[in-house]
C-alpha cells in the first residue's frame, strides 16, 4: 500500500501509511494472549496440552461424561449398617474391617475408612483365604470371644448363598432397594452359618458435582452420562444430578460409536473419561478432558486435564474459552482502529510519520493491555471440598 501510495503522496505520508499495521499487532497480542489464558488454567489446576482446544472448547453445545471415576470416586461411600443375629453394628464393622485392614481394593478402603471414623479397634488377621469373585474368608483373633479365634465371611450374596447361610426378608428387601439405585451390598457371617449383617456402599459424588452440572446448564449446554451400569442406577444418577440424558448399558466399544453419533446430529461434543476404555471416545470427541489419577493412556490422550478433582473447572473453562474469544475479536477491532485511523489521517489530514508511529505505538500498547488483563482478572481457585455420597430418596 505505501509503495503504490508514494507517486502520490511523496515519501513522507507513504511510510506513514506503513504504520497503518493491519493484522500486526495481532501477530504479538494473539500469541501473547492465548500464552496468558493457558497460564491462568496452568496455575488453577488445569493443564491444556493443545490451545486449539481452548480456542474450539466455545463452540461446544453437549457435554458426555463417563460415570464411574468422573462423575463419581472410585472408593465409594459407606451408607447403612443392619446388623442381625445379635450382633451390634459396632461388631458387624469391626469384623468387616477387620477382615478388610489388609486389602487394597475401593470397597476394603472404605470400609476400613468407615471403621476409622468410629474409633473401632481392629482385630488380629490370622490367615486369609480368597474366593476369587465372590469374597474372602478371614480368621480373626478376637479375645472378648468364648473362642478366641473367629472365621469370618466377608463378601457378595453369591458367597454367603453358597455357604448356606439364611438371609432375612429386610435384607432380601434392602438388595433389591440397592440395586435401582446402583449401590453395593456386603454380607459379612461367621464360619458357624450366621449372618452377621450387611454394609450398604453408595458411590460418592465428585466433590461439587451437582454445582458443577448446574453452571453447566446455566452455559446452555446439554449434558450426558454414559455408563456400563445398567439402566437403573445410570438413571437415579442422571434424575439425581439433573443430567439431560444418558446411555446405560455400554460396551467399551460403543461409547466412541455414541460420540459420532451426535457429532452426526451437528454437535459439538466435549467428552470427559478417566478409564482405558475411554481412550477411543477421548479421540473422537471434539474437546476431550481426563482427570489426574486416571489411567495412563486417557491422561496422554485428553487434550485437557485437570490436576485436582474439581468438575467446577469445566463451566471455569467455557468461560474461559468464551472470554478469550471475545478478547481476541477485541483486539482484532482495536488493531482496525488504529489501521483505519492512521490511513484516514494521512489520507485527510495529511499526517506525517511521527503521527503515524504514535498511533501505532498506541494500537499495539492496547492491544498489549487487552492481552496482559487477564492475568490481573483471574485468580488462583481454592481447594475442593472432599466428596459426598449420594443423597438418599
Amino acid at each position: 500500500t505505501s509503495a503504490l501510495a508514494l507517486p502520490f503522496l511523496g515519501l513522507g505520508q507513504a511510510m506513514a501509511l506503513s504504520y497503518s499495521g493491519f493484522g500486526y499487532q495481532m501477530r504479538t497480542s494473539a500469541p501473547l494472549m492465548v500464552l496468558n489464558y493457558l497460564r491462568i488454567a496452568s496455575r488453577n489446576g488445569i493443564l491444556v496440552k493443545d490451545g486449539r482446544a481452548l480456542d474450539t472448547l466455545q463452540q461446544i453445545d453437549t457435554i458426555v461424561f463417563d460415570k464411574t471415576g468422573t462423575l463419581t470416586e472410585e472408593v465409594p461411600k459407606v451408607g447403612q449398617l443392619i446388623a442381625c443375629n445379635g450382633f451390634s453394628e459396632q461388631q458387624l464393622l469391626q469384623y468387616a474391617a477387620s477382615a478388610e485392614k489388609r486389602q487394597k481394593h475401593p470397597i476394603a478402603q472404605a470400609i476400613c475408612g468407615h471403621a476409622g471414623q468410629q474409633d473401632i479397634t481392629l482385630l488380629e488377621v490370622l490367615n486369609t483365604d480368597y474366593a476369587i469373585g465372590h469374597g474372602l474368608q478371614v480368621d480373626l483373633l478376637d479375645e472378648s470371644q468364648a473362642a478366641a479365634q473367629q472365621t469370618i465371611l466377608i463378601g457378595s450374596r453369591r458367597f454367603v448363598d453358597a455357604a448356606g447361610i439364611p438371609v432375612p426378608d429386610e435384607i432380601d428387601n434392602l438388595q433389591a432397594a440397592a440395586g435401582d439405585k446402583g449401590y453395593s451390598i456386603v454380607y459379612v457371617a461367621t464360619s458357624e452359618g450366621e449372618l452377621v449383617g450387611v454394609i450398604e456402599l453408595q458411590p460418592a459424588l465428585r466433590p461439587q458435582a451437582k454445582q458443577a452440572i448446574d453452571a453447566l446448564h446455566e452455559l446452555g449446554m446439554t449434558l450426558y452420562i454414559i455408563s456400563g451400569d445398567q439402566e437403573k442406577p445410570t438413571r437415579y444418577l442422571a434424575q439425581t444430578l439433573g443430567i439431560d440424558d444418558y446411555f446405560a448399558e455400554t460396551l467399551p466399544e460403543a461409547k466412541a460409536k455414541h460420540i459420532e453419533s451426535l457429532q452426526a446430529q451437528g454437535h459439538k461434543v466435549c467428552f470427559i473419561g478417566d478409564g482405558i476404555n475411554d481412550s477411543v471416545a477421548l479421540q473422537k470427541a471434539d474437546v476431550s478432558v481426563s482427570l489426574h489419577g486416571a489411567a495412563t493412556i486417557a491422561q496422554d490422550t485428553a487434550d485437557i486435564l485437570l490436576m485436582t478433582p474439581d468438575l467446577l473447572h469445566l463451566p471455569y473453562l467455557l468461560k474461559m474459552s468464551t472470554e478469550l474469544h471475545q478478547r481476541m475479536n477485541g483486539s482484532e477491532l482495536i488493531n482496525n482502529a488504529f489501521g483505519f485511523a492512521c490511513v484516514s489521517g494521512v489520507l485527510l489530514l495529511g499526517m506525517g510519520t511521527s503521527g503515524a508511529i504514535l498511533l501505532y505505538s498506541g494500537g499495539l500498547l492496547a492491544n498489549l493491555s487487552n492481552s496482559m488483563l487477564p492475568l490481573l482478572t483471574h485468580p488462583e481457585k481454592q481447594a475442593v471440598p472432599k466428596a459426598r455420597s449420594l443423597p438418599p430418596d
